[in-house]
């Protein structure tokens, strides 16, 4: 695996969904539990045990969300459309 192309993906995703929402969102993903910051490419490094065969985050990070979803009462939605006019 090449780190540096894969952290230059992910510094392009990091950097468009920051914009999206208006805030840095490095340490916001699931593999960022894994991060090393001091470390070189460390979101490719990140993602790479994050995938690892033996590594059981994300199916506790699953298993949590289940049981979350289970206590929890079923929201309504509500769409909200924009109007847009002209000048």
């Amino acid at each position: 695996m090449n780190y540096r192309v894969e952290q230059e993906k992910f510094d392009k995703v990091k950097w468009y969904d920051s914009i999206l929402v208006g805030y840095d969102r490095c340490g916001s993903y699931d593999f960022c539990a894994e991060c090393d910051k001091t470390q070189s490419d460390p979101c490719a490094r990140a993602m790479q045990k994050f995938n690892a065969p033996n590594n059981n985050v994300a199916e506790n990070n699953a298993q949590e969300d289940n049981t979350q979803a289970a206590q929890k009462p079923a929201k309504k939605r509500i769409r909200i459309g924009i109007i847009r006019f002209r000048v």
